[in-house]
């Protein structure tokens, strides 16, 4: 069996450009002091939607208002979060006032069949059925203040008391 070269693991990216063999410390760095020096690695890692300004300029050196688009990009995704939010929020009031309405419109209907039938003779299934609609409306209350508390209570820091 042959051994397996990196040239014949490349089959499938012919047109692939080789890498770059060798690394150059970044020009920031002090060259090594010695010949046999150990080679010097960096890494650097951006955390939030902005690089450092360092690299905003490379870039602008690079490819010049590159940095600005990058900004402005950075800006446009803000607004497009902010948007959704908005979204979010506004579908999940029109949810609940939905919710709303239709709750009071079904207890209203359950209330005036259970008058309809206490005056037309059958008082227990209008108990009944009366019993259930008002239940229904207290317990849709009650839960939606359960859900606003606890909503609250979600949303208040962990250190206040």
């Amino acid at each position: 069996m042959r051994p397996i070269s990196l040239a014949m693991t490349r089959h499938k990216n012919r047109h692939t450009p080789p890498a770059p063999t060798s690394l150059t410390a970044p020009a920031h760095l002090p060259p090594p002091s010695a010949p046999d020096a150990p080679p010097v690695f960096v890494a650097r890692s951006i955390s939030g939607p902005i690089p450092p300004p360092e690299t905003l300029a490379e870039y602008d050196r690079v490819l010049p208002g590159c940095a600005e688009r990058v900004i402005r990009m950075a800006e446009q995704t803000a607004e497009h979060k902010r948007s959704v939010e908005m979204k979010v929020c506004d579908a999940a009031i029109m949810d609940r006032r939905w919710g709303q309405w239709l709750g009071f419109i079904i207890a209203v209907i359950a209330i005036g069949c259970a008058t309809y039938m206490g005056v037309h003779g059958a008082q227990w299934s209008a108990s009944v059925l009366g019993l259930g609609g008002v239940i229904g409306l207290a317990s849709a209350f009650i839960q939606g203040r359960r859900q606003d508390g606890k909503r609250a209570e979600s949303q208040q820091p962990a250190d206040s008391p």
